[in-house]
């Protein structure tokens, strides 16, 4: 997978390609789409705003819709982009099912749709653009259980997972990430599985009832948890520490929140997943110069991947141009570097009303 400092280099390179459309165009306003399941969270809301100011930035006329997390609305949606004669659409699907008629029936009037974080699972789709979450699953089962001394000890370490539905692809891969780092373990009896519950989106609180099923399941008997996202974690850790267990639960999370970075800070959560999604709108609008120009570009290059090995689903056919931006595991030691000095979160944000013992020198 491409690394963070090529991916720079890459996508300014990109930048030629917007010129191209524009030359190719006679300078007339090219109409471009971009549609998203839902900007209910300050992520999608930034990323939305974002994607809409650099594409009217580089000339193109945007149509953007949300579709509030309803699927068939945002089918019905694309559909309407594609009578407005949108040219390519940025597309953040609700379902990666339920959007395939939709995107297929673009691809037939023309109109480049880009896969944005979410795949949707067609090879009609002109790109695919989202993190390494194969690789995030690595990294975090693997990051999570270096913790544990596993050749010394005297039992397994007894793992437990909140896992994200199979219905969200990047859950897919996610878990196909942490399978891979675990098979060696779990094979040589260092590590056991003792019991998975699956998150239900939407659903605030629901991790906390998932994480008192596990412990009531297991007797309390869990050494750790991966779980597939911050929110759910930091649910999770309050449930753990009100049983004031006779030894810590290690807790890994994903998507680095605001709350899961300050539990990282404290001490209580082991570690989580950083993507930073400040690359993802820039990388989004110099794809879409590329699908809709068609023109190559030195230094750049997407990745073909199979539909089969991106939905782990053999009966699927076709192939899919890919970019992943690279994730990062973040612990204690690493995460002043990783997200305040990065400009990601401000120092405040993580750190204030920790005792000074946990604070770094305020830059």
């Amino acid at each position: 997978m491409p690394r963070l400092g090529s991916i720079f280099l890459k996508l300014m390179a990109l930048l030629v390609a917007g010129l191209v459309l524009a030359a190719c165009t006679g300078g007339a306003k090219v109409k471009v789409g971009v549609s998203f399941a839902a900007v209910d969270t300050v992520r999608w809301q930034s990323e939305q705003a974002m994607l809409v100011k650099m594409l009217e930035e580089k000339g193109y006329e945007v149509v953007s819709l949300v579709a509030n997390h309803d699927a068939r609305l945002q089918s019905d949606q694309v559909d309407d982009m594609v009578k407005q004669k949108v040219q390519a659409i940025i597309l953040l699907p609700e379902n990666g099912d339920a959007l395939v008629g939709a995107v297929e029936r673009a691809a037939e009037a023309g109109v480049r749709v880009l896969a944005y974080e979410r795949l949707v699972k067609t090879p009609r789709v002109a790109a695919y653009l989202s993190f390494d979450n194969l690789e995030a699953g690595r990294q975090q089962a693997l990051g999570l259980l270096a913790g544990f001394d596993l050749e010394n000890r005297d039992q397994p370490v007894r793992l437990a997972f909140l896992s994200g539905l199979p219905s969200d692809n990047n859950a897919v891969l996610f878990r196909m990430g942490q399978d891979q780092a675990l098979a060696p373990m779990l094979t040589a009896g260092t590590v056991k599985v003792v019991a998975e519950q699956s998150l239900q989106p939407l659903n605030l609180g629901d991790a906390k009832k998932r994480m008192q099923d596990l412990l009531d399941e297991t007797k309390n008997k869990i050494d750790a948890v991966l779980i597939y996202d911050d929110e759910a974690a930091v649910q999770a850790l309050e449930i753990i520490q009100k049983q004031q267990l006779p030894t810590p639960v290690w807790v890994a999370g994903q998507g680095l929140t605001i709350a899961g970075a300050s539990a990282i800070a404290r001490g209580d959560l082991a570690l989580s997943i950083f993507k930073d999604t400040r690359d993802l709108p820039p990388s989004a609008v110099y794809l879409l110069d590329w699908v809709l120009t068609g023109q190559p570009v030195d230094d750049f290059t997407l990745e073909m991947y199979s539909l089969a090995a991106l939905t782990n689903d053999e009966t699927r056919t076709g192939e899919i141009p890919c970019l992943f931006l690279p994730i990062r595991a973040v612990t204690q030691a690493n995460l002043f570097d990783e997200v305040v000095v990065s400009g990601y979160y401000a120092y405040d944000d993580i750190y204030l009303g920790l005792p000074e013992n946990l604070r770094p020198f305020r830059p």
